[in-house]
């Protein structure tokens, strides 16, 4: 059976096909297991949407990477960037979360660049997660995005940006935040989430998202 009590021995499952059944059982499980969420979405009326570089199938259960490799961003930033938030306390840090937005412009558009796949992201409950009210994207805010020539422009202007700030320096001025995840939903920001999650696909599955979300 795909769908079982989430457990770390098992990093992701996912199908390629979905009966009546099935449906019914995901919808339980997510209504069971991720009423955090739920009552995110209910209040704003929106999603967080995740794109993925390949087709999982209408479901995958997946957990964040303790260890993820960078694309946009150099792991120097990456590096630096999760020093100075993990020494102000926030545990959902750029090396172990996927990257969320309810921006579906921005996640179609990131999608044509990198992904193939939008999803809608069902964090499992006990989830923890981190976003500033000042970025929408990270690698943008800051100018990484590759250039055609594969280099990141002005990579070490940014280290030296952080260079002066301590912790708390850093998340006062960035505005970064571990909580109220609905205000983060509303106002678009690029949101890190870690632990467990269901990622059930956006296009196609109108009806089973309408079961899950209560519409």
């Amino acid at each position: 059976m795909f769908l079982k009590e989430f457990d770390d021995s098992s990093p992701f499952i996912t199908t390629k096909t979905i009966g009546w059944k099935q449906q019914q059982k995901i919808v339980e499980y997510i209504h069971k297991n991720c009423q955090e969420i739920l009552m995110t979405y209910q209040q704003t009326n929106d999603c967080l949407y995740r794109g993925l570089s390949h087709d999982a199938g209408p479901i995958m259960i997946g957990k964040s990477n303790e260890n993820r490799e960078p694309v946009d961003t150099p792991k120097e930033i990456q590096n630096k960037v999760d020093s100075l938030l993990q020494g102000a306390g926030f545990k959902a840090l750029r090396r172990n979360s996927i990257f969320c937005t309810s921006d579906i412009d921005r996640a179609e558009f990131f999608t044509k660049r990198h992904f193939t796949q939008i999803y809608v992201i069902f964090p499992l409950d006990g989830f923890e997660y981190t976003w500033s009210s000042k970025i929408d994207d990270f690698s943008e805010y800051f100018g990484l995005v590759k250039a055609d020539s594969g280099n990141h422009p002005d990579q070490m202007d940014v280290v030296s940006s952080f260079d002066n700030l301590d912790s708390i320096g850093f998340v006062e001025k960035y505005d970064y935040h571990n909580t109220n995840l609905s205000e983060a939903v509303l106002r678009q920001k690029e949101v890190m989430l870690r632990g467990g999650y269901v990622l059930v696909k956006r296009f196609g599955y109108k009806e089973l998202l309408d079961q899950i979300l209560g519409k």
